[in-house]
């Protein structure tokens, strides 16, 4: 996806009313640059309004998200006429499913307009058509024949900030509480679990372990030569994943009382991808886990061989860096099992900065999911010169 244009029709924080920001031109010249990597970065004072812009991107981006997701969970209080901000333009590039090469040739042109309490509309049409396009409201489609909005959006959408910013990141708290509930809505229900139905990620520490580890059992010599050349990090040595597998409580069917199921049960066959690509695993009852999570502690262990035997393995169970970094992005997600209704209810409904410390970092035991003992292997020699 390439960025086009945002303009902002309301004031919002320091923004003002009108306040429009071209990312690429349309233009012969700003086109071919868009065929290459091109990314778009903001220089300013403190207090210019950087982080306005991408608070206003993260939020527009959620808003979009959910008004074409089909679940949304109990207490969410989202409304498709509401958002913040609640009257913009934005305008990108964004590829077709199908295609896989990368050319301004195989994009469409994508403007969502939205005005103060009415539904997002979107309207796609081809790079250099003269046709006007397409113009319908972003809902939920209703059946295959119907044009799905979602088709238009970006698979993922990453957050980060290397300090606290808690208005840019609590869009993405909201989407992986969303993600944590619609994985036990499924569980429940019987119905299939895929990935995290949300784009929105945000890379904070735990999350950039998954980004690490993906990218170095999957990607070759040259996409990860920053690492080799700047931190001399020449490939991964080993690596631990510990699983809780705590318990879910479902009411059972005819008010009969409650029953509990491992947190898992609904990832299984994935699990079991695990530990077909692992050196070891092993499965114990962990005695310090408190009787309120009754299901066995999970071990997997994994030694990546120099002759890239693992990887081999791991590329047979998984189909790219992507799928693999999904799958520890949903088992990220299932440590939000300590997080009771109440607190839930408080992140989805609010509209402010007043999250932080609602949701505190749970102990490893309350965990599901962590990494462990993971180690790389690096050259004796690095580029990078220290200065004291």
């Amino acid at each position: 996806m390439k960025l086009l244009r945002l303009t902002i029709n309301e004031e919002f924080r320091s923004l003002h009313k009108g306040f429009t920001i071209n990312f690429h031109q349309m233009t012969k010249k700003g086109m071919s640059l868009m065929e290459e990597f091109q990314p778009f970065c903001f220089a300013g004072l403190n207090g210019s309004g950087k982080s306005n812009v991408l608070e206003a991107l993260a939020s527009i981006f959620y808003h979009l998200e959910f008004c074409v997701a089909k679940y949304h969970p109990d207490n969410f209080n989202f409304r498709r006429e509401v958002s913040k901000p609640d009257a913009f333009e934005l305008e990108y590039l964004i590829g077709e499913k199908e295609h896989t090469e990368y050319k301004i040739s195989n994009l469409n042109k994508v403007l969502i307009t939205k005005e103060i309490g009415g539904i997002p509309q979107m309207t796609v049409e081809k790079v250099n058509s003269e046709d006007k396009g397409t113009t319908f409201p972003l809902n939920p489609a209703e059946t295959d024949n119907q044009i799905v909005g979602q088709s238009y959006l970006p698979d993922i959408v990453i957050g980060y900030s290397s300090g606290e910013n808690e208005i840019l990141s609590l869009p993405f708290l909201k989407s992986r509480l969303v993600n944590f509930d619609e994985y036990v809505e499924t569980f429940y229900s019987k119905a299939v679990f895929n990935e995290p139905q949300s784009s929105l990620i945000y890379v904070d520490e735990e999350m950039s372990q998954a980004v690490l580890l993906a990218a170095l059992i999957f990607e070759d010599d040259d996409t990860l030569e920053p690492l080799r050349d700047e931190l001399g990090i020449i490939g991964l040595r080993s690596f631990r994943i510990h699983l809780n597998n705590h318990g879910l409580t479902f009411p059972k069917d005819g008010n009969t009382g409650d029953y509990r199921i491992p947190i898992l049960g609904h990832i299984d066959d994935e699990i079991k991808k695990l530990k077909q690509c692992s050196t070891s695993w092993f499965e114990f009852k962990d005695e310090n886990v408190s009787d309120f999570y009754d299901f066995k502690t999970i071990i997997i262990d994994f030694f990546i061989d120099e002759e890239g035997n693992t990887q081999k393995i791991f590329k047979e169970y998984f189909k790219s860096s992507f799928e693999l970094f999904r799958f520890f992005q949903t088992l990220y997600e299932l440590n939000f099992n300590v997080v009771n209704e109440g607190i839930k209810k408080d992140v989805y409904q609010s509209t402010g900065v007043y999250t932080k410390n609602k949701i505190s970092i749970p102990a490893p035991n309350d965990q599901v999911f962590r990494f462990q003992n993971l180690k790389n292997r690096r050259r004796t020699t690095s580029k990078r010169i220290a200065i004291a």
